[in-house]
């Protein structure tokens, strides 16, 4: 799952990043550094992936480069 597919995703479920990240339970700067192609924790990596039905690997392994912010 590309970064760019975590957006859509999230935009599909009708979410802002704020809404979403409150469900995740993180914090809104994260989610967004997330989107942005920053690199995360493990463990929170872990409640991203978990939020949207994927393996943290698939998260891990999202290239970065297409992701417009």
């Amino acid at each position: 799952m590309t970064r760019r597919e975590v957006v859509a995703k999230r935009r599909n479920m009708g979410l802002s990043v704020e809404a979403a990240a409150a469900e995740i339970g993180i914090a809104r700067n994260t989610l967004a550094r997330f989107e942005r192609g920053d690199t995360l924790i493990l463990s929170t990596l872990k409640l991203i992936a978990d939020f949207y039905g994927c393996q943290v690997t698939d998260l891990a392994a999202a290239p970065t480069e297409d992701v417009a912010a």
